[in-house]
């Protein structure tokens, strides 16, 4: 029998994966100055960009910040999917919770080298 990489296991273990990884974005970037909302569906979770976050008004279109930090995230190794100002997550179902924690700290690497 062929595998898919995937096992049964994953599938059930993903609700408890997207509210870890839920919760450690909103430990690391609830309060930074430049997220204005952090909000999910599964293991998708999605940063809002702001210049202000108490107005959440979001940063220039044409300073592409949301591209910068997808740019950015590339460099070392982290895939992010930029829309406007928004950042989305989309990790793999069979992802490990370190994994996770890897993506979380280079995302947060790559805002700050680009907001600096």
């Amino acid at each position: 029998m062929r595998s898919n990489g995937f096992h049964e296991d994953d599938w059930l273990r993903s609700p408890e994966k997207a509210t870890y990884f839920h919760n450690a974005l909103m430990d690391t970037f609830g309060a930074h100055k430049n997220i204005g909302e952090i909000r999910h569906i599964g293991l998708i979770n999605a940063m809002e960009l702001v210049t202000d976050k108490d107005k959440k008004i979001g940063f220039d279109g044409d300073l592409r910040i949301g591209y910068e930090i997808y740019k950015k995230a590339l460099t070392h190794g982290l895939l992010l999917r930029p829309l406007g100002n928004v950042i989305y997550f989309n990790p793999p179902l069979n992802i490990e919770n370190k994994d996770l924690d890897k993506a979380i700290a280079l995302a947060k690497q790559s805002m700050d080298e680009v907001l600096k």
